[in-house]
């Protein structure tokens, strides 16, 4: 056994911190900054699990020390933000001061690190073999997604991959699940982390200049803070990405776009399968391999929202972690530090999941008290909570003031017609998106189904007191779904309401995978021609919602979100280098938009309006004139007029992609009213002066 003293530990702390610090002022290695940011990060992961999980397992341990580190990070850097600014100065004492507080635990517990025997079993030639299939495939994969990736603007990355590509997918998905079948290390979460991150990635691969929009705001936020430690004003959310972002970026010398692109599909990988690995393998009293086949059973949810990065995104993750680690609670007391830190770093990542965060810990906590009237607490704060997030978005626009007479009209569907068998979505089977959309129009029904069932086990356990916070939340949330789509006016109410809805399920996830648990065991007690069923099943499963879990244009969908294209960097690129001593705006749609703000910030304003169209759901700004112009019988110059109006800008520049399906007929009519017109990349994307 390596036994590690607190002398032990500072000196070589002390050895690394020196090094950072002469690479950063005299060497300044590129490969160094990588080598030593790595150093940083795993050794002090270790150190940082064992100051806040100290009877944990060694790789548990490591991973969770890693997420504790991140939420420092988070926390310090906000905190740090918004009472002055996150400098060089505050970063260099953060990522000094973590390690030595980490230290502090080995004063009075040396730490001994025990190294596992390799052992070598009946299984193990089949597993091996086996893992190099997998990884041969997962090369092959890798490469023909990279093969694939675009700076071309794109409503969905199914549109440049083949079929044959799903059916890789499908035969990656069945060794994965006989690997765990036939495994009984915990090292095998290793594997299934790699093939979490293969399944949470192709966005990352496809997309060259990233995905969606407000990505690139995010990145033109941290630019401003790694350049400058901060931007006014200074935003009420967010900061806490920021902050990760930033940190790491310091510590690694790398663009901010590296980290912040992989920081939700890396975490998410990371954290899951460790999370219900360390939930499942205490309350299942089965066979190993039933809480790996249950780990890889995340992978039939729509896990969309970890597949590029976006605070709420990380926040919602975060979340689910924080849920998973409550469940350790009655076995290691002492991990209520930790999920304090969570709580705190979820909130400054995003405030939409730190109210629930916090008033989930807040449940939780008083539950497990032995306060003489927690009932009487526990029931009255839950009844309140049900009208938590509708005051909490009427307190963000008193504050905030916003116009809500300018807000559009929303409207979208009812998500409790998801979870209604009155509202099963069926259809006659002619071709194979029958089957694909027959389970992903009715995962949330499927989803509320599992939670039922287990909640009968946990009932027919005696266990329900266990689970029971878990149950009020799911129902809290919903009620403050219901309350917001029927009551309350807010910019994006949909989307808002939609991530509330969503984060609901998420409070039930460990009673499902107690279904799930029982279900496998039930399964792989047959023989093994119906065990073989099940796992090619739950592999046709696997694929199908890796397929629905992106953006798709197909018989049922067609998702009308474009990517920042080339082309769209060439436009902006064009307009700023001929006309910015001009006062000039443009209409453009968000993609360019997106585009302008990743290279050159938030630079000019008229009023409240952004000089480049954004969408903002406010009736009447100039993103509704560039909505305007779209429309084919239109008049395009008292469009124009009325945008110059707005703004009292001099010039109007309209940019138009060619992606759009009247676009050739927009443009001829804009061709006759302009004073001039310019095409961009061969005619990708045209440019119009007013």
């Amino acid at each position: 056994m390596l036994k590690i003293t607190w002398k032990m530990y500072y000196l070589s702390s002390l050895f690394v911190f020196v090094s950072l610090l002469l690479n950063f002022l005299l060497i300044k290695s590129p490969i160094l900054y990588i080598a030593l940011g790595l150093a940083y990060l795993i050794y002090f992961s270790f150190f940082a699990g064992n100051f806040f999980f100290m009877r944990f397992e060694f790789y548990p341990k490591l991973i969770f020390g890693f997420l504790m580190l991140l939420s420092c990070f988070s926390i310090l850097g906000s905190i740090s933000y918004y009472l002055y600014k996150l400098s060089n100065p505050i970063i260099i004492f953060i990522i000094i001061a973590l390690p030595i507080i980490y230290g502090i635990k080995l004063l009075k517990y040396p730490l001994g690190i025990a190294i596992d025997k390799f052992r070598i079993d009946k299984n193990f030639i089949i597993r091996l073999f086996l893992v190099i299939v997998y990884f041969v495939f997962l090369v092959f994969s890798l490469k023909y997604l990279n093969s694939k990736a675009t700076t071309d603007s794109i409503n969905t990355p199914w549109k440049l991959i083949s079929a044959n590509f799903f059916v890789l997918y499908f035969v990656m998905s069945i060794i994965i699940l006989f690997i765990s079948y036939i495994s009984k290390s915990k090292y095998i979460l290793v594997l299934l982390s790699v093939h979490f991150a293969f399944s949470f990635s192709i966005i990352l691969i496809i997309y060259k200049l990233g995905f969606g929009y407000d990505p690139h705001l995010h990145i033109a936020s941290e630019k401003l803070i790694f350049l400058h430690g901060m931007f006014l004003p200074k935003p009420p959310y967010y900061i806490g990405q920021y902050s990760i972002v930033v940190i790491l970026t310091k510590l690694f010398q790398v663009p901010v776009m590296f980290f912040d692109r992989i920081l939700l599909v890396f975490c998410a990988s990371l954290f899951l399968p460790v999370s219900i690995y360390m939930f499942l393998k205490d309350k299942l009293s089965y066979k190993k391999f039933v809480v790996f086949i249950c780990i890889l059973l995340f992978l039939l949810f729509n896990y969309s929202n970890f597949t590029y990065t976006t605070p709420q995104g990380l926040a919602n993750l975060f979340l689910i972690i924080l849920i998973f680690l409550s469940t350790l609670f009655s076995e290691y007391k002492n991990i209520y530090v930790a999920m304090i830190v969570l709580a705190f770093s979820i909130f400054m990542l995003h405030p939409i999941s730190g109210i629930p965060a916090f008033l989930f810990l807040t449940l939780f906590f008083l539950w497990n008290s032995k306060i003489k009237i927690k009932k009487v607490i526990f029931y009255s704060l839950s009844a309140i909570s049900c009208f938590m997030m509708p005051i909490a978005f009427l307190i963000f626009n008193y504050f905030k003031k916003l116009n809500l007479d300018k807000l559009g009209q929303e409207s979208g569907l009812n998500l409790f017609n998801t979870i209604n068998p009155l509202h099963l979505f069926y259809v006659r089977f002619i071709n194979i998106y029958d089957f694909v959309y027959l389970y992903a129009r009715n995962i949330n029904l499927l989803i509320l189904l599992c939670a039922i069932f287990g909640t009968v086990l946990i009932i027919k356990s005696k266990e329900l007191k266990e689970y029971f916070v878990y149950i009020v939340m799911f129902v809290i949330l919903l009620i403050n779904y219901a309350i917001m789509i029927n009551y309350l006016r807010f910019p994006f109410l949909y989307e808002f309401s939609l991530r509330i809805f969503n984060m609901a399920f998420y409070f039930v996830l460990p009673i499902i995978f107690i279904f799930f648990g029982y279900m496998i065991n039930r399964i792989f007690y047959y023989k093994n021609n119906f065990r073989a069923f099940f796992i090619i099943l739950f592999a046709i499963l696997f694929t199908v919602s890796f397929y629905v879990s992106y953006p798709r244009s197909d018989k049922y969908e067609n998702f009308k979100g474009y990517n920042v294209s080339a082309s769209s960097q060439k436009a902006v690129e064009y307009i700023e280098n001929n006309f910015s001593k001009f006062d000039y705006i443009v209409l453009s749609d968000q993609s360019v938009g997106a585009s302008l703000i990743e290279k050159y910030g938030f630079r000019k304003y008229y009023g409240d309006e952004f000089y480049y169209s954004l969408p903002t759901n406010i009736r009447g700004n100039i993103y509704s004139n560039f909505l305007d112009i779209l429309e084919l019988d239109s008049n395009k110059q008292d469009i124009i007029n009325d945008a110059k109006d707005k703004t009292g800008a001099i010039n109007v520049f309209v940019v138009i992609n060619n992606y759009w399906n009247p676009s050739d007929k927009i443009m001829s009519d804009l061709k006759k009213s302009a004073k001039k017109w310019t095409d961009i990349d061969n005619g990708k994307v045209f440019i119009f002066e007013y």
